[in-house]
């Protein structure tokens, strides 16, 4: 049971290895649902790559724990790993979640991070092949609301997120924030395009 004097928080978690299209998904899914703030310790490690190894994994998770505790609407990827993630998990206890599973082979994993211009510092010393190897049984105890393949085009994989809930959890979202600016949950608020269901109008803007 939530605390009564607890903000109510609602977490859209994409899950899934690096190099799984993680950041590709969750940035479009910020996008189109701009209430939502997206936030990635790799993001937060980037911000602090001049400083030392240690100074800088301690400064990201100190960045990462307060952008969670300023959010009440957050879009957030993870590996299924680390303290990040604990810290993250532990926070969800008490609030709504939507998880998304990215499945990808770590065969191809592997070759899109080794393709990669930017690299993310990692905290771990293991090379490329074991910490994929580890990540994905760390994401194995991740139980996913839905699945998406890594094959599917972007777009393909927001549709697959419509037809599979995500559209109803972010009513809900707003049906608790502000119970008087939510339209029925029949009305066209969300649109389709007649290019094959690309999220189209949101709440709030005019006709």
């Amino acid at each position: 049971m939530k605390k009564s004097s607890q903000r109510s928080k609602h977490f859209i978690v994409i899950a899934g290895n690096m190099g799984s299209g993680k950041t590709t998904l969750a940035e479009t899914l910020t996008k189109i649902l701009p209430n939502y703030t997206f936030i990635s310790i790799d993001e937060c490690r980037w911000r602090f790559m001049h400083a030392t190894p240690i100074s800088r994994e301690q400064k990201a998770q100190e960045m990462f724990s307060n952008l969670i505790q300023q959010h009440d609407r957050i879009i957030l990827e993870t590996t299924g790993s680390g303290k990040a993630w604990k810290y993250a998990k532990w926070t969800m206890q008490t609030h709504d979640r939507f998880i998304v599973r990215i499945s990808c082979p770590i065969s191809v994993c592997r070759q899109r991070v080794k393709q990669r211009r930017k690299v993310t510092p990692l905290p771990c010393k293991f090379d490329l092949t074991t910490s994929l190897n580890l990540m994905e049984e760390e994401l194995k105890a991740i139980k996913p609301n839905v699945k998406v393949s890594h094959d599917m085009a972007t777009h393909e994989q927001l549709h697959f997120l419509i037809q599979n809930g995500i559209l109803e959890y972010e009513l809900s979202a707003r049906l608790q924030a502000n119970p008087s600016q939510c339209p029925p949950a029949e009305s066209h608020a969300y649109r389709r395009t007649d290019r094959g269901g690309y999220l189209g109008k949101r709440y709030g803007q005019d006709d």
